[in-house]
């Protein structure tokens, strides 16, 4: 925040006060942050009983002092050297509002985890009760700790596919995929970070997940041995593991804890994905067959055991055909 005209004060004392508003603009902040509503210093600062802010701009400390008794301290000092510039955020709970102020740090570090692994020049140090945690991942290793389960992380894997773009406006993707060997695994699992916030859910999964579907199935019907698929797409999405990084201008989402982006995004970035998708397996042959062969291996199996569950002819009762089973007649639904 620059320190001329009072801003931080502002920005913690008015509602909406926030570079999210020019949204739109040539110069708008909103393009390269996520947030900026407005609301979050304000809220820190009214549920607070102290709440201070330095700040170092333009070889200049400011030191803002917000304390909910003895009101509010304000001094900027020149700085004898030049110094990195940077902000510096202290907020004490208040008691009154709060029942207990111990903050579950398993959220603040994955959200840490993330920005390390999405910016991997960035420096970042966590200190707790004065005990420091230096915060390092690469982008691959996180992105399997959070799409696999404990119990999966030393499973085969098939490739793992990775594919980026970017627009002239500075909007981009980077879309990374991959199945589990293991055809028991049917579940798939999808993570993303949109404008660094995180999602499970939403329309960019939808039509992501439409294009890898579309594409193989085109795939498999225009194999010149196409007689032997005849998978389905649901087969495909067996075992998937998906990760999405989108950096939107104009993401909107359908709530505003921003757990699903909404169909109303500008997603037109993503268009190039289809077409990246048909390059690389043009020039990797062998992997499209793999992954072709590894579907119709699910749809075989799937409709094998179909037809080992519908030997008796009472369908209903399909899972009372063992020798020792028991059939219970009750009244109702």
């Amino acid at each position: 925040l620059p320190l001329e005209k009072d801003p931080p004060v502002l920005s913690c004392m008015k509602l909406f006060s926030s570079g999210k508003f020019n949204k739109g603009k040539k110069d708008s902040a909103y393009k390269i942050a996520v947030g900026l509503h407005g609301i979050g210093l304000v809220s820190c600062y009214a549920l607070s009983d102290y709440m201070e802010m330095r700040i170092i701009r333009d070889n200049k400390l400011g030191i803002y002092k917000f304390d909910s008794v003895k009101g509010i301290k304000r001094k900027i000092e020149i700085l004898p050297k030049k110094s990195k510039s940077g902000t510096r955020i202290t907020i004490y709970p208040s008691t009154k509002y709060f029942s207990s102020i111990n903050l579950d740090m398993d959220i603040v570090r994955n959200r840490l985890l993330l920005a390390s692994a999405e910016y991997e020049n960035l420096d970042i140090i966590l200190t707790i009760n004065n005990n420091t945690e230096h915060i390092k991942i690469d982008r691959d290793t996180f992105i399997k700790s959070v799409l696999l389960d404990s119990d999966e992380q030393d499973m085969e894997l098939t490739d793992i596919f990775r594919f980026t773009d970017i627009s002239e406006s500075g909007e981009e993707y980077d879309i990374t995929f991959f199945w589990l060997n293991d055809l028991s695994i049917s579940r798939k699992i999808n993570l993303s970070s949109i404008n660094l916030c995180i999602l499970k859910e939403g329309a960019h999964f939808n039509k992501i997940q439409n294009d890898i579907i579309s594409f193989f199935l085109q795939k498999g019907k225009t194999d010149k041995q196409s007689s032997k698929y005849s998978f389905y797409g649901q087969n495909i999405l067996y075992g998937l593991r998906l990760f999405v990084d989108l950096k939107l201008i104009k993401a909107s989402y359908s709530e505003q804890s921003k757990k699903r982006l909404s169909n109303t995004s500008d997603m037109s970035i993503l268009e190039s994905f289809q077409d990246k998708l048909d390059k690389y397996f043009t020039k990797n042959r062998d992997k499209l067959e793999y992954l072709l062969e590894r579907f119709q291996n699910i749809s075989n199996k799937q409709i094998n055991r179909k037809i080992n569950r519908n030997t008796n002819v009472y369908t209903k009762l399909r899972d009372c055909n063992g020798s020792n089973g028991e059939l219970f007649i009750v009244e109702g639904d």
